[in-house]
C-alpha cells in the first residue's frame, strides 16, 4: 500500500495539470492562438529557464557518471528499434510507420519527466535529470531522421547533414543546458535581481506547457 501511495503521489499531480489544461481548452478559456503563442514561449523562454535553473542550482555531478549517459542513450535507441520492428506488424503503410515510430519514442521528458523526478526523488536530483536533455534531444533527432528514412526507402537522406547539426546546436533547450553547465562551474554567480526573474520563468514552465 505504501508503494501504491508513493506512486500515486508522484504521478497524479502532473496528470491533474494535464487534465485541467484539456478542460480549460474545451471550455473555451484557451484559444488556438493563445496555445500557439504559449507553446513558442515555453520552448524558447520558460523551458530553457527551467533547465538553466535546475542545472545551475543543483549541479550535474550524477550525470557525469559514464553508466548514466550510456543507460540514457541505450534506452532511447532500444525503444526506437523495438518500435521499428513492432509497428509494421500493426500498420501496413510504411510511411505512416515512420511517423508513428518517431512520434512514440520522442518523449515529453521535460514537461512530464522532471515533475515526476521532483515528486519521486526530490529537487536535489533535478540537476542530473535536466542534464539528460541535450543528450536525449541529439539522439531523438538523429533517430527520427534514420527511422523516417528507413521506412520511406529514401537513400538520399543524410542523418549527419549540416541542417541537422544546425537544428541541434540552435535548439534553445540545448543552449540553456550548456549555459547552465558553464554557469554552475563559474565561481561568480548572478545577483538575485537577475537570477530571480529566471527562477520565476522556470516556475511557470511545466504548468503552462
Amino acid at each position: 500500500m505504501d508503494n501504491l501511495l508513493f506512486t500515486v503521489n508522484a504521478l497524479v499531480p502532473t496528470f491533474v495539470i494535464v487534465i485541467l489544461g484539456y478542460l480549460l481548452k474545451r471550455w473555451g478559456l484557451f484559444t488556438g492562438e493563445f496555445l500557439n503563442v504559449a507553446n513558442k514561449f515555453c520552448f524558447r523562454v520558460a523551458l530553457p529557464c527551467l533547465l538553466f535553473k535546475n542545472i545551475s542550482q543543483y549541479g550535474i555531478q550524477g550525470f557525469l557518471k559514464g553508466p548514466y549517459i550510456i543507460f540514457v542513450v541505450i534506452s532511447i535507441v532500444l525503444i526506437a528499434v523495438l518500435l521499428t520492428l513492432l509497428i509494421p506488424k500493426i500498420v501496413s503503410d510504411r510511411r505512416k510507420c515512420g511517423t508513428m515510430v518517431q512520434g512514440i519514442f520522442r518523449s515529453n521528458y521535460i514537461i512530464l519527466g522532471l515533475p515526476i523526478v521532483i515528486n519521486m526523488f526530490g529537487e536535489e536530483h533535478l540537476g542530473s535529470a535536466s542534464a539528460v536533455v541535450p543528450i536525449s534531444i541529439i539522439v531523438f533527432n538523429f533517430l527520427a531522421v534514420a527511422v523516417l528514412s528507413y521506412f520511406s526507402h529514401d537513400k538520399d537522406v543524410n542523418v549527419f547533414s549540416w541542417n541537422m547539426v544546425k537544428k541541434i546546436m540552435t535548439n534553445p533547450l540545448i543552449i540553456a543546458t550548456l549555459i547552465g553547465v558553464v554557469y554552475e562551474m563559474l565561481p561568480v554567480k548572478l545577483p538575485n535581481v537577475l537570477y530571480k526573474p529566471i527562477s520565476d520563468m522556470a516556475a511557470i514552465a511545466t504548468p503552462l506547457a
